[in-house]
């Protein structure tokens, strides 16, 4: 997003036909010293999406336009301004990371959990490690809660190192204020709700009426108020998972830690609670760090997905972002499904790639490094294949299987020798047999090529080759 920063300049406009001006003021303190931004934009929902933003450090280069940082918004922000005091005439201005990891490398044995993860959180974001069993993201979430000694690397939380091998500093966990929220709950059974979110400021010997009034309003803020005399053998799964959430941010922690903490639920209540926690998550400001294996749970819940494996990190960046433009053939398959199709390059044309597959040419986006030549897989979304009459696109298609998903209907089809799928709304339903032409709407990715195991295909993508 694009601000004017200088000494004393605080005014600004909106550009437009509307009327109706906003205006906000965010102070924010780092350290010694203070920024100050002055807002005037159209919407008043507006003008919190830049706040936001200016608070979690997305602020450029003097003089430039940008968009709305949240895409929900779908408001023009137009000129901006801000203030900056600290005797900065223009300059881009970019907040410190909250929590920093470098070079972490953990090794049980001869195997290697995770090998130089090195990444950063920026204060009130929510990053999630994703990836497939054993990718070292659970790992690397005790490393950070000091649950697990690395072999090497260093934590940093606000410029505090909590840990730093080799150097033996490793701050335990009950004092990095920090919480956790595990994959099992953890709560006590014996226990009713009010003792078990009350359980860790009665450890910290906080006084018993600041314990009762904090329990009480982090109760109501999950949804759990006039339950806390409730036995903890009586609840449900989702309000067990309320509790143990409840019970890590009484605590007010500087970071909030989630390991898989929806797993155990059912698939309808664990999509409504993600969106509840993603909303108490916002709404408090809280930095977290979320692991999960589920790829629809992340892009859900991020706003930075960090996609692992084999212990490194294999691409990392807004969700929409690793979904449309994946990088590799792993990071394709594995963020959603994704048809796979083994082509050469053939050139460039328009700035886009052209490349020879079992469908034709096909023109698709690539990176700058690859030439004429060279193998390349192209990665088309089951949702971006368009089902027409014959006659009416480019390749020809016949339906070998479908599958009703309720809404979606899933496809198999044969394009010659080759099986492609393809998503489409249940309205008007193809029949197997029916022979169907295929055409693409959407972006198409080519990334470099590689031969993706069965154990590596998580994301229920399909590898086509053509050799």
């Amino acid at each position: 997003m694009g601000v004017h920063v200088s000494k004393d300049c605080c005014s600004t406009y909106a550009s437009g036909p509307h009327g109706g001006m906003g205006a906000a003021v965010c102070g924010h303190a780092k350290g010694d010293q203070r920024v100050r931004i002055a807002l005037h934009v159209r919407h008043r929902n507006h003008v919190r999406c830049i706040v936001r933003a200016l608070v979690r450090g997305f602020i450029s280069r003097c003089g430039e336009h940008g968009d709305c940082p949240d895409a929900s918004c779908g408001r023009d922000p137009g000129r901006l301004s801000a203030c900056y005091k600290g005797g900065l005439e223009s300059a881009v201005v970019r907040q410190t990371p909250f929590l920093s990891i470098s070079d972490l490398h953990v090794q049980y044995g001869k195997i290697t959990a995770v090998n130089g993860m090195s990444f950063d959180v920026r204060e009130a974001e929510m990053v999630t490690l994703l990836g497939p069993s054993g990718c070292g993201k659970t790992t690397t979430l005790r490393c950070i809660a000091g649950l697990e000694a690395p072999d090497r690397g260093i934590i940093k939380v606000q410029g505090e190192v909590l840990t730093q091998q080799p150097g033996g500093v490793l701050v335990p966990p009950e004092k990095r204020s920090l919480a956790m929220v595990f994959q099992s709950y953890a709560i006590w059974p014996h226990m009713n709700v009010f003792e078990n979110v009350a359980y860790g400021l009665r450890a910290r010997r906080v006084d018993p009426g600041r314990i009762r009034a904090r329990v009480q309003e982090v109760l109501r803020l999950v949804g759990l108020g006039g339950m806390d005399r409730r036995p903890a053998t009586q609840l449900s799964g989702g309000q067990q998972q309320r509790v143990a959430l409840a019970r890590a941010i009484v605590l007010e922690p500087k970071i909030l830690l989630l390991d898989e903490p929806l797993s155990n639920l059912d698939a309808k209540l664990r999509e409504s609670t993600r969106v509840e926690l993603r909303d108490l998550q916002q709404r408090l400001g809280i930095t977290a760090v979320y692991v999960t294996h589920d790829q629809a749970e992340a892009m859900a819940l991020s706003d930075r997905l960090i996609v692992m494996r084999n212990g490194v990190i294999e691409q990392e960046g807004p969700p929409l972002e690793v979904y449309m433009r994946p990088r590799t053939a792993f990071v394709a398959d594995f963020m959603g499904r994704a048809n796979l199709l083994a082509g050469v390059v053939l050139g460039r044309e328009d700035g886009r790639l052209r490349v020879e597959t079992a469908l034709g040419p096909v023109s698709c986006i690539g990176n700058d490094r690859m030439a004429p030549g060279d193998k390349v897989l192209v990665c088309i979304r089951p949702e971006t294949l368009r089902l027409g009459l014959p006659g009416n696109g480019p390749a020809r298609a016949r339906v070998i299987r479908h599958t009703h998903l309720g809404e979606y209907v899933d496809y198999y089809l044969a394009v010659g020798d080759k099986i492609l799928r393809a998503r489409a709304l249940a309205a008007s339903p193809k029949l197997e047999g029916d022979v169907v032409d295929v055409s693409f709407e959407g972006p198409i990715v080519a990334v470099p090529y590689e031969e993706l195991g069965k154990e590596e295909m998580q994301g229920g993508g399909h590898q086509a080759q053509s050799e």
